[in-house]
């Protein structure tokens, strides 16, 4: 019953409360892109840490870095993209990604490969998908920060003994 009749329980002063809502975010303001970008711009640099990495037994935990670091992708260019993002509530992945004019090529394709690829091809993946992601921040909206200490094809930590 609920799904089915809830407007007609909805009062003018509701839907008018509604109406303004949507009035109110359907332009998306440049302050709010800016934010998303800043908001969602922060990776743990795996590609520093993948030798290290790969003498321990750190899947899981290799795997949930990916995974934050994939949110944080969609999120920083669903802000470039001037489209709305939240992560607990993330479906429709597929159809969500091609709503991306701006994003690195392939983008939805490779994304979705981070979790298929041995996990130092993964790791590389990650970082060129992040240095065009900063590429493109940096062509969309110069006046935004995104420097990483630690850039993908630097340095990187020694193995742990």
């Amino acid at each position: 019953r609920y799904w089915r009749d809830w407007s007609s329980d909805v009062c003018s002063s509701d839907l008018e409360l509604l109406g303004r809502w949507r009035a109110r975010v359907a332009d998306y303001p440049q302050g709010l892109r800016e934010a998303m970008v800043k908001h969602w711009w922060r990776f743990f640099p795996l590609w520093y840490h993948e030798q290290a990495l790969a003498s321990r037994d750190a899947g899981l935990w290799r795997q949930e870095e990916l995974v934050n670091a994939a949110y944080a992708l969609v999120g920083t260019l669903a802000g470039v993209n001037r489209l709305y993002f939240a992560r607990f509530e993330f479906k429709r992945q597929r159809a969500f990604l091609e709503k991306l004019s701006v994003a690195p090529a392939r983008f939805a394709d490779r994304l979705e490969s981070l979790f298929a690829l041995p996990p130092a091809d993964a790791i590389a993946e990650l970082g060129a998908l992040v240095l065009e992601t900063q590429a493109i921040v940096q062509r969309e909206l110069p006046g935004i920060d995104v420097t990483l200490r630690r850039p993908p094809g630097g340095a990187q930590v020694e193995p742990w003994g």
